[in-house]
């Protein structure tokens, strides 16, 4: 709360205040309300998580232009999936698409509405155009989404390997610290069960010159923006995320939408190319 972040600085709320209307302004914080027995809460919460600043390295040189390529893609969007129950999918009021427990439900055309969809192992995969970075130098590819691991209720301790896939090829494994609860999801709706999953974390996913990185953590030096540069030749990028059954923590997963746990958003790609 602006409260919280005033105490946290030693500053005066009118002072916080101006500061977070600035950040808003230039959209990287956003501000709702919330009516409690403390009176109306303001709580901010990032809208964007990363910056990206291009410096040339040499002033002789011509400096190269980079563009970036952006897109959203909703959660219940997935085009192919291969996965084995207990399983489900809600759209943004909470209400289940289909029977819960059944795989079938991941065929059915309704699944587009998905805010929140959950599994035990296997994949599903989103195709994405790839138009605007078609026969283009990639620099380095962002991928950002909130997940969590599944069980029955919560568990905040119940690990599991989410793993990524980009194109065909394995880009690294996230360790889930939990199937997180407790308290209710920011954005998650009022009439899903304080029982259940309520929010995950927020996990980001970064290709470029040095490697695969995720949440800043180098997982592979060989995995480099130049092993992908075949995409920009691809009919489309396709990107899969999974928990194997053979995982050392096969914990299932669960795949937060724009109306569901703690970050307004899906899974948000950025693509950063030049002119080839």
């Amino acid at each position: 709360t602006v409260q919280e972040i005033a105490q946290t600085l030693n500053m005066s709320i009118s002072n916080i205040s101006f500061h977070i209307k600035l950040l808003q302004s230039a959209c990287l914080v956003n501000m709702t309300h919330n009516h409690s027995k403390r009176g109306n809460e303001k709580i901010v919460a990032l809208e964007k998580h990363y910056l990206e600043i291009l410096f040339v390295k040499n002033e002789d040189e011509p400096a190269v232009a980079s563009h970036a390529f952006n897109c959203e893609i909703p959660v219940g969007s997935f085009v192919l999936s291969d996965i084995t129950a207990p399983c489900g999918i809600a759209d943004a009021e909470g209400n289940l698409i289909g029977e819960e427990a059944l795989p079938d439900i991941f065929y059915n055309y309704r699944r587009i509405m998905g805010e929140i969809i959950w599994f035990t192992s296997g994949f599903v995969e989103y195709h994405i155009p790839n138009t605007a970075i078609k026969n283009k130098v990639l620099e380095n590819i962002l991928i950002s989404l909130e997940v969590c691991s599944e069980c029955a209720n919560y568990n905040n301790s119940f690990k599991s390997d989410i793993t990524f896939i980009l194109n065909g090829r394995e880009i690294g494994t996230y360790l889930s610290p939990g199937d997180f609860g407790g308290r209710r999801g920011k954005y998650t709706p009022p009439r899903w069960p304080a029982a259940s999953t309520q929010y995950g974390m927020l996990v980001q996913i970064r290709i470029d010159e040095n490697g695969t990185w995720i949440n800043q953590t180098n997982v592979s030096a060989e995995n480099t923006i130049d092993d992908f540069a075949f995409i920009t030749k691809e009919n489309c990028i396709l990107f899969a995320l999974g928990v194997k059954k053979n995982a050392k923590y096969a914990g299932g997963l669960n795949l937060f939408g724009r109306n569901f746990g703690d970050y307004k958003q899906g899974i948000r790609i950025t693509v950063t190319y030049s002119d080839a």
